[in-house]
C-alpha cells in the first residue's frame, strides 16, 4: 500500500451499484436502522482482495455453510446479498459514519447476522463461528479500503471489531 493511501485513503464512497439511504423518521419510528438498502446487493467475497490467510479463513467459511439467510440477508456459495428494505446501524461505537464506512459497515453487519442465527443450529461447531467472525471483520477492512478509507484508519477498525466484536454477538 502506498504511503499517501495509507494516511489520506483513495476516493471516497461505495460503488454506485450499492443503493441506499439514510432512514426516515417514519422509518425509524417503525423499528428501521440508521440505513437502508434501496436496491438488491449481490457481492461475491471470493473476489475481494484479501491476504491468503484471509482468503483461506474465508473460502473455508463459506463453502462448507452451504445456505444461510436470515430475513432480508443472505449468503451462498459465496455470494452475499443484501435484499431492498434491509436495514442496518452504520459504524458502531466511537466509529464515525463515513462514507467510506458504509458498504463495509452493512456487510459487516449482515455476516454477524447471520452468524447470530447460526449460534442456534446445534450442528454448527464454537470453531465454525471463530472462524466466521474472523472472516466478517476482515470483510469490514478489505471493503473500508476498496472504498476509500485510509490504511491507517481501516487497520484502527479492524483492531476495534477484533478486541470488541464478540461482545455484541456471545
Amino acid at each position: 500500500m502506498k504511503i499517501k493511501q495509507w494516511l489520506f485513503g483513495g476516493p471516497k464512497g461505495p460503488p454506485s451499484d450499492f443503493v441506499y439511504h439514510k432512514a426516515t423518521d417514519a422509518e425509524r419510528e417503525a423499528g428501521t436502522l440508521k440505513w437502508v438498502i434501496d436496491e438488491t446487493y449481490q457481492i461475491n467475497l471470493a473476489t475481494l482482495k484479501l491476504s491468503k490467510g484471509q482468503k483461506r479463513v474465508l473460502r473455508s467459511v463459506t463453502l462448507t455453510s452451504g445456505r444461510v439467510t436470515s430475513g432480508l440477508v443472505e449468503i451462498q456459495k459465496g455470494v452475499l446479498t443484501l435484499y431492498a428494505g434491509w436495514s442496518w446501524d452504520g459504524a458502531s461505537g466511537p466509529a464515525p459514519d463515513t462514507l467510506d464506512f458504509h458498504r463495509s459497515s452493512a456487510m459487516h453487519d449482515a455476516l454477524y447476522g447471520l452468524m447470530r442465527k447460526l449460534e442456534y443450529d446445534p450442528t454448527v461447531s464454537n470453531r465454525f463461528l471463530v472462524l466466521w467472525r474472523k472472516a466478517a471483520d476482515a470483510v469490514l477492512q478489505v471493503v473500508s479500503l476498496l472504498d476509500g478509507m485510509p490504511g491507517w484508519y481501516a487497520f484502527v477498525s479492524w483492531r476495534a471489531v477484533r478486541r470488541f466484536g464478540n461482545l455484541r454477538i456471545w
